[in-house]
């Protein structure tokens, strides 16, 4: 395989907003997630993981910015996501986007 290997990691557990409880594993999953992508398969680590607090809107929208411009189209990039999530309909995506 030719080009770079990256991950962008976000994880929370512990979150700000009173209607989501906080959990206690996805920090610990993504860390051993990231050890064995870079110690086994060769991937760096996108920037800084992004953990509770540097979990902001601000620093996921930055960080996707630096791929789109950082990636070249032989590169591979894994974006991991450990937290709460939520299920929409296709037509509440825009309302949710211009929420966050």
């Amino acid at each position: 395989m030719k080009g770079e290997k990256y991950i962008l990691v976000i994880a929370i557990d512990k979150y700000t907003e009173p209607s989501f409880e906080s959990l206690s594993n996805a920090k610990h999953d993504a860390k051993r997630f990231v050890g064995v992508l870079t110690s086994k398969y060769g991937f760096k680590v996108l920037g800084d993981l992004l953990f509770d607090e540097k979990a902001t809107r601000r620093s996921i929208i930055e960080a996707l910015n630096e791929l789109a411009t950082s990636l070249t189209k032989d590169d591979s990039i894994i974006i991991y996501h450990a937290g709460h999530g939520c299920v929409h309909s296709f037509n509440q995506s825009k309302a949710i986007l211009d929420s966050l």
